[in-house]
Protein backbone atom coordinates (compact mmCIF):
# COMPACT_ATOMS: atom_id res chain seq x y z
CA UNK A 1 0.00 0.00 0.00
CA UNK A 2 1.58 3.66 -0.64
CA UNK A 3 2.89 5.39 1.62
CA UNK A 4 -0.01 8.43 1.23
CA UNK A 5 -2.79 5.76 1.23
CA UNK A 6 -1.81 4.12 4.38
CA UNK A 7 -1.60 7.96 6.45
CA UNK A 8 -5.40 7.69 5.26
CA UNK A 9 -6.26 4.78 6.38
CA UNK A 10 -4.83 4.92 9.35
CA UNK A 11 -6.61 7.55 9.89
CA UNK A 12 -9.52 6.61 8.99
CA UNK A 13 -8.81 3.96 12.26
CA UNK A 14 -8.10 6.29 14.51
CA UNK A 15 -11.32 8.03 14.13
CA UNK A 16 -13.15 4.39 14.69
CA UNK A 17 -10.96 4.11 17.67
CA UNK A 18 -12.13 7.92 19.25
CA UNK A 19 -15.63 6.81 18.29
CA UNK A 20 -15.83 3.84 20.38
CA UNK A 21 -14.03 6.08 23.22
CA UNK A 22 -17.28 8.31 23.37
CA UNK A 23 -19.83 5.10 23.52
CA UNK A 24 -17.51 3.66 26.44
CA UNK A 25 -17.72 7.43 28.36
CA UNK A 26 -19.48 10.24 26.64
CA UNK A 27 -19.39 11.93 29.62
CA UNK A 28 -15.76 13.06 29.87
CA UNK A 29 -15.75 16.54 27.38
CA UNK A 30 -12.37 14.89 25.77
CA UNK A 31 -13.88 11.86 24.35
CA UNK A 32 -16.22 14.09 22.62
CA UNK A 33 -13.72 16.39 21.50
CA UNK A 34 -11.43 13.51 20.32
CA UNK A 35 -14.25 12.35 18.25
CA UNK A 36 -14.46 15.80 16.67
CA UNK A 37 -11.12 16.38 15.98
CA UNK A 38 -10.43 13.03 14.31
CA UNK A 39 -13.54 13.68 11.65
CA UNK A 40 -11.86 16.93 10.57
CA UNK A 41 -8.93 15.22 10.23
CA UNK A 42 -9.86 12.31 7.99
CA UNK A 43 -12.37 15.07 6.20
CA UNK A 44 -8.81 17.30 5.95
CA UNK A 45 -6.90 14.38 4.13
CA UNK A 46 -9.90 13.15 1.94
CA UNK A 47 -10.35 16.38 0.37
CA UNK A 48 -6.24 17.03 -0.02
CA UNK A 49 -6.18 13.73 -2.23
CA UNK A 50 -9.95 14.34 -3.76
CA UNK A 51 -8.34 15.07 -7.20
CA UNK A 52 -6.94 11.21 -6.66
CA UNK A 53 -10.03 9.92 -5.47
CA UNK A 54 -12.19 11.58 -7.81
CA UNK A 55 -14.69 14.50 -7.28
CA UNK A 56 -18.10 12.62 -7.26
CA UNK A 57 -16.20 10.07 -4.57
CA UNK A 58 -14.79 12.69 -2.41
CA UNK A 59 -18.38 14.22 -2.39
CA UNK A 60 -20.14 11.20 -1.05
CA UNK A 61 -17.53 10.22 1.23
CA UNK A 62 -17.21 13.76 2.82
CA UNK A 63 -21.02 14.33 2.80
CA UNK A 64 -21.24 11.20 4.93
CA UNK A 65 -18.45 12.51 7.40
CA UNK A 66 -20.13 15.77 7.49
CA UNK A 67 -23.61 14.39 8.24
CA UNK A 68 -22.15 12.14 10.85
CA UNK A 69 -20.43 14.92 12.47
CA UNK A 70 -23.50 16.83 12.55
CA UNK A 71 -25.27 14.53 14.65
CA UNK A 72 -22.55 14.75 17.82
CA UNK A 73 -21.38 18.59 17.22
CA UNK A 74 -24.37 20.17 19.65
CA UNK A 75 -22.29 18.14 22.52
CA UNK A 76 -19.08 19.23 21.91
CA UNK A 77 -20.52 22.75 21.75
CA UNK A 78 -22.23 22.83 24.98
CA UNK A 79 -18.58 21.37 26.69
CA UNK A 80 -16.83 24.25 25.00
CA UNK A 81 -19.87 26.79 25.99
CA UNK A 82 -19.47 25.01 29.74
CA UNK A 83 -15.97 25.86 29.65
CA UNK A 84 -16.34 29.12 28.68
CA UNK A 85 -18.74 30.00 31.52
CA UNK A 86 -16.82 27.85 34.31
CA UNK A 87 -14.07 30.65 33.37
CA UNK A 88 -16.35 33.73 33.77
CA UNK A 89 -17.52 31.98 37.31
CA UNK A 90 -14.38 31.71 38.27
CA UNK A 91 -13.13 34.97 36.90
CA UNK A 92 -16.10 36.75 38.72
CA UNK A 93 -17.50 34.82 41.59
CA UNK A 94 -19.36 38.05 42.65
CA UNK A 95 -21.41 38.74 39.44
CA UNK A 96 -24.24 36.26 40.24
CA UNK A 97 -25.74 34.10 42.79
CA UNK A 98 -27.28 31.91 40.07
CA UNK A 99 -24.12 30.31 38.64
CA UNK A 100 -25.14 26.66 40.13
CA UNK A 101 -28.64 27.22 38.39
CA UNK A 102 -27.06 27.96 34.83
CA UNK A 103 -24.61 24.92 35.22
CA UNK A 104 -27.43 22.46 36.21
CA UNK A 105 -29.02 23.82 33.03
CA UNK A 106 -26.50 23.89 30.79
CA UNK A 107 -25.71 20.12 32.05
CA UNK A 108 -28.75 19.03 31.42
CA UNK A 109 -29.10 20.48 27.91
CA UNK A 110 -25.73 18.52 27.19
CA UNK A 111 -26.86 15.19 28.98
CA UNK A 112 -30.06 15.47 26.61
CA UNK A 113 -27.62 16.48 23.33
CA UNK A 114 -25.49 13.27 24.78
CA UNK A 115 -28.68 10.89 24.52
CA UNK A 116 -29.36 11.61 20.97
CA UNK A 117 -26.22 10.86 19.70
CA UNK A 118 -26.75 7.40 20.68
CA UNK A 119 -30.61 6.66 19.20
CA UNK A 120 -30.75 3.55 16.94
CA UNK A 121 -31.01 6.00 13.79
CA UNK A 122 -28.03 7.77 14.75
CA UNK A 123 -25.44 4.89 15.46
CA UNK A 124 -26.29 2.94 12.46
CA UNK A 125 -25.87 6.01 10.27
CA UNK A 126 -22.21 6.63 11.85
CA UNK A 127 -21.02 3.28 11.94
CA UNK A 128 -22.63 2.40 7.92
CA UNK A 129 -20.41 5.77 7.56
CA UNK A 130 -17.54 3.83 8.71
CA UNK A 131 -18.12 1.03 7.05
CA UNK A 132 -18.83 2.82 3.90
CA UNK A 133 -15.24 4.75 4.17
CA UNK A 134 -13.49 1.25 5.25
CA UNK A 135 -15.10 -0.76 2.17
CA UNK A 136 -13.70 2.18 -0.34
CA UNK A 137 -10.25 2.80 1.25
CA UNK A 138 -9.77 -1.28 0.66
CA UNK A 139 -10.45 -1.17 -3.09
CA UNK A 140 -8.79 2.22 -3.76
CA UNK A 141 -6.39 2.27 -6.46
CA UNK A 142 -4.60 5.27 -7.54
CA UNK A 143 -2.92 5.45 -10.47
CA UNK A 144 1.06 5.06 -10.62
CA UNK A 145 2.95 7.70 -9.54
CA UNK A 146 0.16 9.71 -7.58
CA UNK A 147 2.05 10.57 -4.76
CA UNK A 148 4.72 12.64 -7.00
CA UNK A 149 1.64 14.85 -8.10
CA UNK A 150 1.18 15.83 -4.22
CA UNK A 151 4.52 17.58 -3.49
CA UNK A 152 3.56 21.18 -4.60
CA UNK A 153 0.11 20.70 -3.58
CA UNK A 154 0.62 21.75 0.12
CA UNK A 155 2.99 24.53 -0.25
CA UNK A 156 0.05 26.26 -2.64
CA UNK A 157 -2.46 25.49 -0.29
CA UNK A 158 -0.24 27.36 2.39
CA UNK A 159 0.61 30.44 0.11
CA UNK A 160 -3.80 30.85 -0.28
CA UNK A 161 -4.08 30.66 3.23
CA UNK A 162 -1.45 33.59 3.41
CA UNK A 163 -3.10 35.81 1.38
CA UNK A 164 -6.49 35.06 2.56
CA UNK A 165 -4.61 36.35 6.06
CA UNK A 166 -3.49 39.58 4.13
CA UNK A 167 -7.06 40.17 3.50
CA UNK A 168 -8.37 38.90 6.31
CA UNK A 169 -11.59 41.62 7.63
CA UNK A 170 -12.88 40.53 11.18
CA UNK A 171 -16.36 42.26 10.01
CA UNK A 172 -16.97 39.17 7.56
CA UNK A 173 -17.32 36.02 9.88
CA UNK A 174 -17.65 34.24 6.99
CA UNK A 175 -14.32 34.89 6.21
CA UNK A 176 -13.10 34.42 8.95
CA UNK A 177 -14.55 30.88 9.48
CA UNK A 178 -13.18 30.07 5.97
CA UNK A 179 -9.82 31.04 6.58
CA UNK A 180 -9.88 29.04 9.75
CA UNK A 181 -11.17 25.95 7.80
CA UNK A 182 -8.20 26.38 5.48
CA UNK A 183 -5.80 26.87 8.72
CA UNK A 184 -6.95 23.09 10.17
CA UNK A 185 -6.43 21.45 6.60
CA UNK A 186 -3.21 22.50 5.99
CA UNK A 187 -2.19 21.88 9.29
CA UNK A 188 -4.02 18.38 9.46
CA UNK A 189 -2.42 17.88 6.23
CA UNK A 190 1.11 18.66 7.04
CA UNK A 191 0.99 16.46 10.44
CA UNK A 192 0.13 13.24 8.77
CA UNK A 193 1.79 13.79 5.00
CA UNK A 194 4.36 15.54 6.38
CA UNK A 195 8.13 15.38 5.16
CA UNK A 196 6.59 12.52 2.87
CA UNK A 197 5.84 15.51 0.31
CA UNK A 198 7.72 18.48 1.63
CA UNK A 199 10.61 19.73 3.19
CA UNK A 200 8.58 22.71 4.23
CA UNK A 201 5.97 20.58 6.10
CA UNK A 202 7.27 21.46 9.54
CA UNK A 203 7.13 25.05 8.79
CA UNK A 204 3.68 25.13 7.55
CA UNK A 205 2.48 22.98 10.26
CA UNK A 206 3.67 25.63 12.89
CA UNK A 207 2.80 28.21 10.63
CA UNK A 208 -1.03 27.22 9.95
CA UNK A 209 -1.30 26.25 13.56
CA UNK A 210 -1.11 30.03 15.13
CA UNK A 211 -3.82 31.14 12.40
CA UNK A 212 -6.20 28.49 13.44
CA UNK A 213 -5.57 29.15 17.02
CA UNK A 214 -5.71 33.20 16.33
CA UNK A 215 -8.40 33.11 14.56
CA UNK A 216 -10.16 30.17 16.50
CA UNK A 217 -10.86 32.93 19.63
CA UNK A 218 -12.63 35.32 17.51
CA UNK A 219 -14.74 32.13 15.99
CA UNK A 220 -15.37 30.48 19.79
CA UNK A 221 -16.74 34.30 20.58
CA UNK A 222 -18.85 34.47 17.44
CA UNK A 223 -20.14 31.06 18.37
CA UNK A 224 -20.52 30.87 21.92
CA UNK A 225 -22.51 34.16 21.53
CA UNK A 226 -25.04 32.54 19.33
CA UNK A 227 -25.37 29.43 21.82
CA UNK A 228 -25.88 31.61 24.75
CA UNK A 229 -28.26 33.90 22.91
CA UNK A 230 -30.22 31.06 21.81
CA UNK A 231 -30.45 29.35 25.69
CA UNK A 232 -31.24 32.71 27.03
CA UNK A 233 -34.51 32.64 24.80
CA UNK A 234 -35.70 29.46 26.11
CA UNK A 235 -34.73 29.58 29.78
CA UNK A 236 -37.43 29.72 31.33
CA UNK A 237 -35.89 30.65 34.95
CA UNK A 238 -35.49 34.83 35.10
CA UNK A 239 -32.47 34.63 37.14
CA UNK A 240 -30.41 31.71 34.72
CA UNK A 241 -31.85 34.15 31.68
CA UNK A 242 -30.35 37.41 33.67
CA UNK A 243 -26.94 35.90 33.96
CA UNK A 244 -26.93 34.39 30.57
CA UNK A 245 -27.94 38.03 28.43
CA UNK A 246 -24.50 39.28 31.43
CA UNK A 247 -22.35 36.11 29.32
CA UNK A 248 -23.72 37.98 26.01
CA UNK A 249 -22.38 41.01 26.89
CA UNK A 250 -19.13 40.39 27.78
CA UNK A 251 -18.26 37.98 24.93
CA UNK A 252 -19.73 40.74 22.88
CA UNK A 253 -17.42 43.24 24.21
CA UNK A 254 -14.33 40.66 24.08
CA UNK A 255 -15.64 40.09 20.04
CA UNK A 256 -15.26 43.88 19.26
CA UNK A 257 -12.27 44.07 21.20
CA UNK A 258 -10.80 41.20 19.40
CA UNK A 259 -7.02 42.08 16.96
CA UNK A 260 -5.45 39.65 15.21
Amino acid sequence: MEKSKQIVWNRLGELRRAYRNYQNNPYVPETAHQLRVQTRKLRALLNFVKKELGEETYANLNGLLRETAQKYEPVRELDVLLEVCGEIALEQPEQSLHYRELFRYLDKERRKEMRRTFNVQNVRLIESTFDTLQQYLEHWQPEEGWEKKLGNRLEKRMKKLQKRMDQLDLEDYQSVHKTRIQAKKARYVADDFGELLTKKAKKIRKEAEAIQDQLGRYTDLHVNIGLLEGYADQVEVENVKELLHLMIEQQKERKQNFEV
